[in-house]
């Protein structure tokens, strides 16, 4: 059965997704802020991170996001600095929930997409680094499958074997 290029990035996207989800699934609270030596991302960041990712590529692909907290740009958004304080964070729990918010409503907002709105040139000035709005689905979906691969590498240097 072939897939039309909307549902195929869509699947992907929850293929990355669900491949991240797996690995946070058994990561102890008492590690969310660990980080290596040279890989400064952290679990907690990465979430957060790909909360205020979701809301960029759907914002790219003309999407309706939900809001994040003002503070997350800041802590988590691109060019952030992950740090090993969990103080300097709010609760994984917290932000797990926005993150799951905003995958979701891209998830849904991609879903919705026509195919000429698919090929519509993005809703905002990515500078260049998405060129339609199919692309900012296909790249968020990249994006996601990076980090995953992070905590992956994050996952085997504290001795949590595979997810």
């Amino acid at each position: 059965m072939l897939f039309s290029v909307k549902a195929r990035a869509i699947a992907n996207l929850e293929f990355a997704h669900e491949n991240l989800l797996e690995m946070l699934a058994d990561f102890p609270a008492d590690r969310y802020t660990a980080q290596l030596p040279g890989a400064p991302n952290h679990a907690l960041w990465t979430v957060g991170h790909l909360a205020t990712g979701y809301l960029w590529f759907g914002g790219a692909a003309g999407l309706a996001m939900p809001a994040l907290p003002d503070s997350y740009d800041g802590l988590f958004g691109y060019g952030s600095v992950p740090v090993a304080d969990p103080l300097k964070y709010p609760a994984m729990a917290e932000v797990r929930s926005y993150a799951d918010k905003a995958f979701a409503a891209m998830v849904l907002g991609a879903n919705r997409l026509t195919d000429a709105e698919l090929a519509a040139p993005p809703a905002v000035d990515t500078g260049g680094f998405v060129s339609d709005r199919l692309a900012a689905i296909e790249k968020a979906a990249w994006h996601e499958g990076w980090h995953a691969g992070q905590i992956a590498m994050l996952r085997r240097a504290l001795g949590l074997g595979k997810a």
